[in-house]
């Protein structure tokens, strides 16, 4: 893979990669690190996928909905029911 086609296939790659360069082929990391070396750009978004996989990988907080929510919904779709 060349420097230009890594441009043009970066984001693609890195969503099906991620943000590990461990994870990404061998024949490919050579060229990923002379591009991120020289785009910015790049590195952010390498930076976004890091910490949008952490984020996936943390267990999120337990949420609970507020209470009545599932009466208002229902209660607001037999309206619109009645309505229509």
């Amino acid at each position: 893979m060349t420097l230009d086609e890594m441009c043009g296939e970066f984001e693609g790659l890195l969503c099906r990669y991620g943000g590990g360069l461990k994870d990404w082929p061998e024949d490919i990391r050579p060229v990923l690190l002379r591009y991120l070396r020289q785009s910015y750009d790049a590195r952010r978004r390498l930076v976004e996928m890091r910490r949008m996989e952490e984020m996936l990988c943390n267990d999120p907080p337990d949420l609970a909905l507020p209470a009545g929510l599932e009466d208002r919904i229902i209660g607001a779709m037999l309206k619109l029911k009645a309505q229509g």
